[in-house]
């Protein structure tokens, strides 16, 4: 078991108050409705060694799900879980280890879905597990690779991704294997509707990066990345996310923001190719509320807010020396929570925000 689980955790490591009335968002001059860059935060350290947060879900404030593996106690007992819950006060843990989760997504109190792997010799396989408010149903089907994410419309159109380009389809009754065209590792997926699903990956290796779309019918690259040039972007993609296919943003090695052919870099700090590039981390994924209060999350505790009018990088948390990793963002109203891991001491941790 020790084993099998320090071998996952390298695969991991690698791929991986008051009632009161807030005053009206300042607008500036040029009319762009912007949201306050003030939180107040909290840091919320979950477990011990070696145990980490990727992905984060919630219907609301007081019901959120983060998934990972979290080591509870120590030897002899060896308690594990994959799932910990949010109720407004405190994490608890969920009686769930089927194996390792890395992404979350639900439609509702009793509708969540989990994507992860299990593994067997070393070998990793896709693992699917369900939340119908009593119970988590599981799926470990052997021919398919590690899951990293999913996302869908409902419980019967859903979409998973993983490595080698796997991608999943749930049409309520049975998962099968859609054709993405790729064999990068598929980091991200999310959609706007039904003919605008959107999925990004990477191969570490070579540095080659490609967005890709579901139209409805099929799967498309319809943007690549790798070496600077007229037709790609720079370095590996991890995230995508967007509230209109008018305007999109991708982010792994840089972030951009626009759409497949009109692409431009953020006006983020560093983030720009060549020598400055090592100015920031590797932002691992991207998530907003609104078109005018998106989150991104990534390696060395990076948190960056666009209010609508500029990006704001958290220095109270960033650090380049920092060997930790943030993974997930899932927001709501006012509130953010961002989870991920803290290598110095190996614990999970989760950022909960509050918008003043």
């Amino acid at each position: 078991m020790t084993k099998t689980i320090l071998f996952f955790l390298v695969i991991v490591f690698v791929f991986s108050g008051t009632n009161c009335h807030k005053p009206p968002p300042v607008v500036p001059p040029d009319g762009v409705d912007t949201t306050s860059h003030a939180f107040i935060w909290t840091a919320d350290t979950i477990g011990i060694y070696p145990s980490y947060l990727h992905g984060v879900w919630g219907t609301d404030i007081n019901n959120v799900y983060a998934v990972g593996f979290i080591v509870l106690s120590n030897p002899p007992s060896y308690k594990y879980t994959a799932i910990m819950h949010w109720d407004g006060v405190k994490w608890s843990s969920e009686n769930y280890l089927e194996g390792f989760l890395e992404g979350i997504y639900g439609f509702g109190s009793n509708d969540i879905w989990a994507v992860g792997s299990w593994s067997i010799d070393y070998n990793l396989y896709s693992l699917i597990a369900h939340w119908d408010g009593k119970t988590w149903t599981t799926w470990k089907p052997q021919q398919y690779n590690l899951l990293s994410a999913v996302w869908g419309t409902s419980s019967s159109n859903l979409f998973a991704c993983g490595l080698g380009g796997l991608i999943l389809h749930y049409d309520g009754t049975v998962w099968t294997q859609q054709q993405s065209g790729t064999t990068l590792n598929l980091r991200d997926i999310w959609g706007i509707d039904n003919t605008h699903i959107f999925a990004a990956g990477y191969q570490s290796s070579t540095g080659e990066g490609a967005l890709l779309q579901y139209d409805g019918n099929s799967w498309k690259t319809i943007t690549k990345g790798g070496e600077v040039s007229d037709t790609t972007l720079y370095g590996n993609f991890e995230s995508v996310w967007g509230n209109s296919i008018n305007k999109l943003f991708l982010v792994g090695s840089l972030c951009y923001e626009g759409t497949p052919g009109n692409w431009k870099l953020s006006n983020i700090p560093y983030n720009s190719p060549g020598p400055n590039l090592t100015g920031l981390a590797a932002m691992n994924l991207v998530r907003g509320s609104a078109s005018n209060n998106i989150f991104i999350c990534g390696d060395r505790d990076l948190i960056i807010h666009w209010n609508g009018d500029s990006w704001h990088i958290y220095d109270e948390f960033f650090d380049k020396s920092k060997q930790s990793s943030l993974k997930g963002v899932w927001m709501k109203d006012d509130k953010v929570f961002i989870t991920g891991y803290e290598n110095s001491e190996s614990q999970a941790i989760v950022y909960r925000g509050t918008q003043q």
